[in-house]
């Protein structure tokens, strides 16, 4: 309920499961995945669509580094694709890693 009014339900500024993107995602997508040069996933399941082909929208060339617990989505066949990096374990701990080399 609205902290305000007492009344009335207060959504957050997320998007629920099986709700649509805005339409500013697409836009952007295909604005910015062209200029990509270093593809960093961390934390997903990779299996909601439409963020989960976002991997397949960067340059073949584009490096693509998945810190997850799991491999996850297409990502699964990292070992196969010279350009893909999977980093397990827990995010926050390898991203304060990566941030310190």
């Amino acid at each position: 309920k609205c902290p305000l009014c007492k009344e009335g339900l207060v959504k957050p500024n997320v998007i629920f499961f099986g709700e649509a993107l805005p339409p500013r995602f697409s836009e952007l997508l295909k604005l910015d995945a062209p200029e990509c040069d270093f593809l960093l996933i961390i934390g997903t399941s990779l299996s909601v669509y439409p963020f989960a082909a976002i991997p397949d929208f960067v340059r073949a060339a584009v490096p693509r580094v998945l810190v997850n617990m799991t491999e996850a989505g297409e990502m699964l066949y990292f070992n196969k694709k010279i350009r893909d990096v999977f980093l397990p374990g827990d995010c926050q701990v390898t991203v304060k890693i990566l941030q310190s080399l």
